[in-house]
This record gives structure tokens, C-alpha cells and sequence, in this order.
């Protein structure tokens, strides 16, 4: 939803105002990375280092990699920072709530769309069952969405 690229927006934008960028961000970089959707930024953004399609929890899902926690120096506890951007989305900018609603409703788009693709995948695997055979009858994770 919108208040959650929000919040991915906003601690960045507190994290790089302090100066820590990421190390997955730098590695992730692509000059050429121009999405449509996502630019053009509001101008308190427009200058923040993200990696591409930052605000896709589906592309987010695919990409990132398991590894282990560790504290970070400069970094605020997860209570501070919830309160703090919590607060900024309460005093937010109607152009900065109205970007992020756009990136929500894309993001929201694809994933429907994806769904939709597995779902017809599964519908003709199971229309594909020998006429004897009752798709109901067959095991149930040939119906579970793959992970």
C-alpha cells in the first residue's frame, strides 16, 4: 500500500540524509534504470539513490537475499524510525502521498496480473486431466501458488 512505499522512501531519505547509503543499493545500480512509473520523483526525493523498482515488493521478493542481522552504526531502532516517519506520513505532502498511491496501484497491477497468469496456467493444466479424471480428486498442491 501506499504508506508502505512510503516508509521505504522515507528511511531512505533519513538514512542518506545522514549519509549512509546502503551497500546493496550501490551494488544495484543501473545507469540506464529510467521506469516511467517511478519518475519523475517529488522534489524532496529527487536526488536519493534507490535501486530499481525500490518500491516493488514482488520485484523486492525475487531479488533479495537471505543474510544474517547485524546492528548498524548510525542507524535508528525500528521504534524511533516507525514514529518518525509515522509523523511525516501524518504531515506528508499531497504530491508525495499522491506519488506513492501511483507506485501502490502499479505495483498492485503487476502482482494482480501475475496472479492471473498462474491462475490461467493452473486452469489449463487442470482442464488438461484425462476426462476420467476428476481435477478435484488430484493432489492439492498442483493447485498452491509456487512460492
Amino acid at each position: 500500500n501506499e504508506y508502505t512505499i512510503f516508509f521505504r522512501l522515507e528511511r531512505t531519505y533519513n538514512l542518506q540524509l545522514s549519509g549512509i547509503i546502503d551497500e546493496e543499493v550501490l551494488l544495484s545500480l543501473d545507469p540506464n534504470h529510467n521506469d516511467p512509473i517511478e519518475f519523475p520523483r517529488p522534489p524532496k526525493y529527487e536526488h536519493l539513490v534507490l535501486p530499481p523498482y525500490w518500491y516493488s515488493s514482488w520485484h523486492k521478493a525475487a531479488i533479495e537475499k537471505k543474510r544474517k542481522h547485524r546492528k548498524r552504526a548510525g542507524r535508528m531502532d525500528l521504534k524511533t524510525l516507525s514514529k518518525t516517519i509515522a509523523a511525516s506520513w501524518r504531515n506528508a505532502d499531497p504530491t508525495v502521498v499522491e506519488y506513492c498511491r501511483k507506485l501502490a496501484k502499479a505495483d498492485m497491477a503487476k502482482y494482480k496480473k501475475a496472479i492471473e497468469g498462474i491462475m490461467h496456467g493452473q486452469r489449463n493444466k487442470a482442464l488438461s486431466v484425462g476426462k476420467n479424471q476428476d481435477p478435484q480428486t488430484l493432489e492439492a498442491s498442483q493447485y498452491q501458488v509456487p512460492a
